[in-house]
């Protein structure tokens, strides 16, 4: 089963998150039909009138959770992974009802034989070709052998689930399936679009233009904010004229919130530190560091090395890889506990040995008294080796599923599936045992060469909760609870927060799909379903927490195509009418100008030059100017242009010379090659399936 568990984690998985992934962003984006405002916990979401019930999510989100455990090698989820894997059983409902089956209505299928040419074939995708289970003594693809894994798919490998071999592999199947399915869809959009001749040529014709200008350039921000004059109803009227600027991509609601962090007094930090010096110097008087560590330890007995790449989890990695051994570095805090680390051993490791293998088949095996039987035939032939020092060759005729005949070949650390202890302590023992689960086999490596070329330590590590006293938790919660209680408006945020110095308040809108406020850590879930379900226009919030804060927030309202108040959007339509105006403000007092000198005059600002100034070389000023360019090459030689909006600033232009300036083949392929992606495009079709989609998310009360 771990074979398509390593094929899967190099293509198939990948290409269908790529693809849900992307329904989710315009979904999200796009849709004008989705309701976010359901207030039933019965279901995630629908879709054209299919409902993805919170039981099926539930029992989908559990059979997923445990394979993405067993490939973290038994390590629990994040919050972050497990709020991601969430949104990917979503966004997988959402293309099999959505998007998938728009493509069978236009017709597109993926047969069972073109599924057996992808794995089987003469053109059997590369993951497949590579996975060593498939491939024969001479290290070459066998489709032989991936014939004979499917005829026994219902025999699952040792200690799995019964049926998990054959789960397994009809899901990677359905993977196959999408992905082929939406190849051929991309394929289809290629093959029926094409850029006409026309195009083509008035594209690359301006290309070929390039102009040597003289020019005066008055950035926008050299005007100052004093000169622009404005009233509520210059705002209004601007927001009403371009009110698109403004609609949000989703549905937003703004809120200020106000954080309480919950740190330690000067008093319980100094309490707290004393406790962990003296902890610390119980591991530094240690004088048995197994025992210590399983009883101390964050991580009992740790017997890994690391490598300073794998040390990344803490911020002083330097200073801990560079420590000298049996040495210890902290107290420290890292995020809200005190830490400490002993250097237990340094040595060199290797991230590749090479080695030959005695191979003991478990396929055999039937029940647990046939399996203990294999296990003491293990070890009995690791003592041959290890202890008696028996030939290997000889031994590996009685005893190997290969009779021996197999040549050595290098491992790696990358391939994630041998024991790691090879490649810690390869220079100084020569046997290990390894169990292959792609194989159903137990394996005992004989090291043949071991490249120990790169730097690792071993250690320790202690911690202690770097946390409030009940006393100090009491006193921040009064805090936070009669600031709540001194608030009505986002405005009584920002004046009551001044009488808690250690308290600070921020502007945020949140989507419904948010899980981190600012720079909080901690899952912030719960305040965003607060505001989406729970909560009005100018309703203030109880206390949340929020990892170790207090956070009160106030909804300032709903922000969606259907709630587009211009006092809403008040203070942003003011930041955009801003450069507004001054554009307008810039042009007025060029508007007359009779030349260069004289544009440039009312703002001290004089005549500039520019040579070869192109489409392929826009950024004459510092930054792209596109517009300006265009005009440049448009407007006849020596005379002069109007004022031209740019992106930094107002522009006037008098060309000198205007000529033809001709592209590169390269180029010219480039362009080409731009022209065709940008008609070639399938997500449009995938936005119009969106929008035809009737979906109702309902996720901001399930997770």
């Amino acid at each position: 089963m771990a074979i398509i568990g390593s094929i899967q984690k190099h293509a198939y998985i990948t290409a269908t998150v790529i693809a849900a992934a992307l329904i989710l962003f315009l979904v999200e984006i796009v849709s004008p039909n989705m309701n976010i405002l359901t207030r039933d916990n019965a279901f995630v979401g629908k879709v054209n009138g299919e409902t993805f019930h919170t039981e099926e999510f539930e029992a989908k989100y559990k059979e997923k959770e445990q394979e993405y455990v067993a490939m973290k090698g038994g390590q629990a989820l994040t919050d972050v992974e497990q709020f991601s894997l969430k949104n990917q059983i979503w966004s997988e409902f959402l293309t099999e009802n959505v998007i998938n089956k728009g493509l069978e209505k236009m017709g597109l299928a993926v047969t069972g034989a073109e599924i057996a040419e992808f794995i089987m074939g003469e053109n059997a995708d590369q993951n497949f070709k590579s996975a060593p289970a498939f491939q024969n003594a001479q290290g070459q693809f066998d489709p032989s052998l991936v014939a004979m894994y499917i005829k026994n798919l219902d025999k699952d490998d040792p200690n799995t689930p019964k049926g998990s071999k054959r789960k397994q592999w009809t899901q990677m199947e359905k993977q196959i399936k999408q992905n082929r399915l939406l190849t051929k869809f991309q394929s289809l959009v290629q093959n029926s679009s094409y850029v006409p001749k026309w195009l083509t040529t008035y594209e690359t014709n301006n290309y070929t233009k390039a102009a040597d200008i003289n020019y005066v350039f008055v950035p926008y921000a050299s005007v100052n904010d004093k000169d622009i004059k404005t009233t509520d109803e210059d705002l209004k009227k601007y927001f009403e004229e371009n009110i698109a600027k403004f609609k949000l991509p989703s549905p937003m609601v703004k809120s200020t919130y106000a954080v309480f962090p919950l740190k330690p007094s000067n008093a319980d930090s100094v309490e707290l530190i004393t406790k962990f010096q003296a902890k610390v110097e119980q591991m530094r008087t240690a004088t048995n560091d197994t025992t210590f560590f399983k009883a101390e330890g964050d991580r009992g007995y740790d017997a890994m090395f690391y490598k300073k790449s794998d040390l990344t989890r803490y911020t002083n990695v330097d200073t801990i890889f560079g420590a000298g051994e049996r040495s210890i570095v902290g107290p420290f805090i890292a995020k809200e506990s005190f830490k400490a680390v002993k250097i237990l051993k340094k040595k060199n490791i290797s991230d590749s040995v090479k080695v030959r293998a005695i191979t003991i088949s478990f396929a055999d095996v039937k029940d647990q008294g046939a399996y203990d039987k294999k296990l003491k035939l293990v070890d009995s032939v690791f003592k041959m080796l290890d202890t008696l020092n028996m030939s290997f060759d000889m031994v590996a005729a009685n005893f190997s599923a290969d009779k021996g005949q197999t040549p050595a070949f290098w491992i790696s650390t990358a391939e994630k599936a041998w024991n790691p202890e090879i490649f810690f302590h390869g220079g100084s023992h020569k046997y290990f045992k390894s169990p292959s689960q792609q194989e159903g086999a137990m394996k005992i490596l004989h090291v043949e060469e071991f490249p120990a070329n790169i730097p690792a330590i071993q250690i320790g590590e202690i911690s202690a909760p770097y946390a409030p006293s009940t006393n100090t938790t009491n006193e921040i919660f009064t805090n936070a609870n009669n600031f709540k209680n001194s608030c009505k408006t986002a405005k009584d945020f920002e004046k009551n927060i001044k009488k808690y110095p250690n308290a600070k308040t921020s502007v945020t809108y949140l989507s419904q799909n948010e899980n981190t406020l600012g720079d909080l850590d901690g899952n912030s879930r719960e305040i965003t379903r607060w505001a989406f379900t729970q909560s009005e226009r100018n309703d203030i919030s109880g206390l949340i927490q929020v990892g170790n804060n207090y956070v009160i927030c106030i909804n300032e309202g709903l922000r969606d195509k259907d709630h587009m108040n211009f006092e809403d959007f008040k203070d942003q339509v003011a930041e955009y009418y801003k450069g507004y105006a001054k554009m307008k403000f810039i042009k007025s007092k060029m508007s007359n100008a009779k030349s260069l000198a004289d544009a440039g005059k009312a703002f001290g600002t004089m005549p500039l030059s520019a040579s070869a100034v192109s489409l392929r070389n826009a950024s004459f000023t510092g930054s792209p100017e596109p517009v300006a360019v265009s005009v440049a090459i448009t407007t006849a030689p020596n005379a002069l242009s109007k004022p031209v909006q740019g992106g930094v600033g107002v522009f006037m232009i008098q060309p000198t010379k205007v000529y033809s300036n001709p592209l590169t083949p390269a180029e010219q392929l480039q362009l080409n090659t731009q022209l065709q992606q940008s008609v070639k495009n399938k997500q449009g079709i995938l936005e119009g399936m969106i929008e035809n989609a009737n979906i109702v998310d309902n996720r901001v009360n399930i997770f």
